[in-house]
């Protein structure tokens, strides 16, 4: 039998295929709800991790790899997006929101 810290070291540096997948869809349903981009990146590497992981079928290993490609465009056409957007107007005035102004008792 080996040594328990080498179980423990492949364990955490070997993640389960099947939790990756089940994540990474859960990752990729949250942002096409909200539309954000914020996990794009993990999304990302998620996939690529299952087209080289061995212990998946060789179709699913390629779909992984086209679906990598097509989440790489997206946070491409989401970086895009941001760098087009335009900035706030350094004459406009500064505004504080209601909810956050204070009113002083008199």
């Amino acid at each position: 039998m080996g040594n328990m810290n080498d179980i423990f070291y492949t364990r955490a540096h070997q993640p389960d295929p099947q939790a990756v997948i089940a994540s990474t869809f859960c990752l990729m349903n949250y942002t096409m709800m909200s539309g954000g981009a914020i996990y794009l990146p993990k999304i990302i590497d998620n996939l690529n991790f299952l087209a080289d992981c061995a212990d998946i079928n060789e179709p699913l290993r390629i779909l992984c790899r086209h679906m990598a490609c097509h989440w790489e465009a997206q946070q491409l056409e989401k970086c895009r997006g941001l760098a087009s957007m335009p900035t706030q107007d350094e004459t406009a005035p500064f505004v504080i929101p209601p909810r956050l102004s204070m009113s002083w008792p008199k």
